[in-house]
């Protein structure tokens, strides 16, 4: 294969995006995602961490000092990020789920509630961004919050908001789709 300067990417200004699990993913790289889908704003400049994994077993055999054959047992991806604007749902996702209700003012104050030990906080996600002409959205349709990190209130500091998706099984649809108009993906 040739070098191309070309097929480096570079994934600027991603953004990233949440809907309730089922919401109609996105169906090509450009095109504006289903209302659905909530922009969740500033994430650190660390950028976002794509973690795919794979779980094998080895099988040996008495006469050999090697594995003799290795099967795949699972799989995973974790898509980790820090998320810098403190509202509403960056909040619920970083807690697995709640409420904000409001009080009415003057001042206005709002008040988050966490929710029930039970509730499990399902997503779908898009992750999108740019690379000069080229277009890339990846797909989740369902995730799930499994690690909030530290957050850090700091007096020089952003607060951050540290998350880690992981991927989940959905019947019938795969766990994840890359879409771009990269020309460098024509086979």
């Amino acid at each position: 294969m040739p070098v191309s300067a070309d097929e480096v990417v570079v994934a600027a200004d991603a953004s990233v995006y949440v809907a309730p699990v089922g919401t109609a993913g996105p169906t090509t790289p450009i095109v504006a995602l289903n209302v659905a889908f909530i922009d969740l704003g500033y994430t650190s400049e660390d950028g976002i961490e794509m973690t795919p994994g794979v779980d094998i077993a080895d099988i040996a055999a008495h006469q050999a000092l090697y594995p003799i054959r290795r099967i795949v047992t699972g799989r995973s991806l974790e898509l980790g990020l820090t998320l810098l604007q403190w509202i509403e749902n960056t909040l619920k996702l970083a807690f697995g789920g709640g409420s904000v209700a409001a009080t009415a003012g003057p001042p206005a104050y709002y008040t988050y509630t966490p929710p029930a030990a039970e509730d499990i906080d399902f997503r779908a996600l898009v992750i999108a961004w740019e690379d000069g002409t080229k277009g890339y959205r990846l797909h989740v349709p369902k995730a799930l919050v499994t690690d909030t990190s530290s957050i850090t209130l700091a007096r020089t500091d952003a607060a951050g908001v540290p998350l880690t998706f992981s991927v989940l099984a959905t019947d019938g649809v795969s766990p994840f789709s890359l879409l771009t108009d990269d020309p460098a993906f024509a086979v």
